[in-house]
């Protein structure tokens, strides 16, 4: 988290395709909200471009690779963004809400998500306190996703730091698609995002 109330995320993703009929090309990656800004110099060396997308209420980041990858590769990529619209206010004072992208066609074997830990957080149900961050951790099956909660003192922030307004997580979007169809193709990933200022 940033003094202007926008989140630095980093996003480091280890994917094994496991797809016989299709070579993967690219993939998307849900993000917050559309108010978003790719630090192209961080793209890793396997990303040769990118396209943001909004639709039905979806927001991804779709991402292209240098090289196609086959049935059994495993490969790891990462990207940065500046985040906005997230900081929000409520009469308990600031927090933000983040739900990392989720994969409904794509189990999750293992994520680790940290976000940079402050004397000014007042509460966040974390799993465990790391280097300097809290952490959660764990795995994700197809159609699941984590839900991370931090909420700050006043001191933090400026006071020209934007605010937005809360919209609860809406888990229409969210569904197991393997489970209603077999046959569909799926990756095994594992994700990390960073949160920091």
């Amino acid at each position: 988290p940033k003094t202007d109330g926008t989140l630095d995320l980093d996003y480091s993703f280890n994917w094994t395709a496991v797809d016989s009929f299709e070579e993967l090309r690219w993939v998307e990656i849900g993000m917050p909200n559309e108010n978003y800004t790719v630090d192209e110099f961080s793209l890793s060396d396997n990303i040769n471009g990118f396209e943001k997308y909004s639709y039905n209420g979806k927001v991804t980041l779709r991402l292209f690779f240098e090289k196609s990858y086959i049935d059994g590769e495993t490969f790891d990529f990462g990207f940065s963004v500046n985040q906005k619209s997230m900081l929000c206010r409520n009469d308990g004072g600031y927090f933000y809400e983040f739900i990392p992208s989720w994969f409904n066609s794509v189990p999750v074997k293992s994520f680790c998500i940290s976000w940079k830990n402050s004397e000014n957080i007042k509460y966040s149900e974390y799993d465990f306190l790391k280097d300097g961050y809290i952490n959660w951790s764990g795995e994700l099956p197809c159609g699941e996703y984590i839900k991370i909660n931090v909420s700050y003192n006043d001191a933090f922030f400026d006071k020209a730091a934007a605010i937005t307004a809360y919209t609860p997580f809406d888990p229409g979007g969210v569904y197991n698609e393997l489970a209603a169809e077999k046959s569909a193709p799926m990756f095994i990933l594992i994700m990390f995002v960073v949160v920091f200022g």
